[in-house]
């Protein structure tokens, strides 16, 4: 399934599109910064896939990308904010949220988020691996990030 494109706005606030990372494998996931129980997960959990991820690949070949779906919240600062809890470089991992398109890529992936009753979500959670051409090849569990290094070598 192809995703689609959509405009972004980066933790250092500029802008960027889904598309310019065609010709790179991506490894996704969806966040909100104001999350207290999964997203800090997700995010150490990305950085875990970094650091086991070949280095001449990272940044070159193979891109990282935190995608809220709380833009209303999850301003530049608070993206910046995550990035750095986590140690994402935007050179090789993008903490972003939509500019538009939001649920567009959401219902194409299967992402569900629901209000919780107090201001958060709920939501599920997993690592979308997208092939070089911006189709999802692999959806892998939020809990083992070893097997999204082992998918995504194999593509490398």
């Amino acid at each position: 399934m192809a995703v689609p494109d959509t405009g972004l706005q980066l933790q250092t606030g500029a802008r960027a599109r889904l598309r310019e990372l065609e010709g790179e494998l991506v490894v996704a996931t969806f966040i909100y910064t104001r999350c207290e129980t999964m997203c800090p997960m997700l995010g150490t959990r990305m950085a875990r896939i970094r650091g086991k991820l070949p280095e001449s690949a990272v940044g070159r070949d193979v891109r990282l990308l935190s995608l809220s779906f709380d833009p209303a919240r999850d301003t530049p600062q608070r993206l910046r904010a995550y990035a750095d809890r986590y140690g994402a470089d935007p050179g090789h991992w993008w903490v972003a949220r939509p500019r538009s398109g939001l649920d567009r890529v959401r219902d194409k992936l299967g992402v569900v988020v629901l209000p919780d009753g107090n201001g958060g979500f709920r939501h599920n959670a997993a690592f979308y691996l997208i092939d070089r051409n911006g189709r999802v090849v692999a959806i892998v569990d939020d809990t083992k990030p070893e097997e999204v290094v082992r998918v995504v070598e194999a593509r490398l």
